[in-house]
């Protein structure tokens, strides 16, 4: 599967791919002005498929 961000944003170059049981991403806005903006998800697979949920900036 692939991810493309919303329009407005991009994904960090901090991205941690699998395969792993986790996988993380950031996706900041393109005129990346307040750290506040920036979206984290935890994407996980289960036998429907993958799911990304929010999780803290750390």
């Amino acid at each position: 599967m692939s991810w493309s961000p919303a329009d407005g944003y991009h994904f960090d170059e901090d991205v941690v791919r699998g395969p792993g049981r986790v996988v993380r991403l950031e996706a900041e806005p393109s005129d990346d002005t307040a750290a506040d903006d920036d979206l984290s998800y935890a994407i996980t697979c289960d036998a429907t498929g993958p799911r990304a949920r929010p999780a803290p900036d750390d």
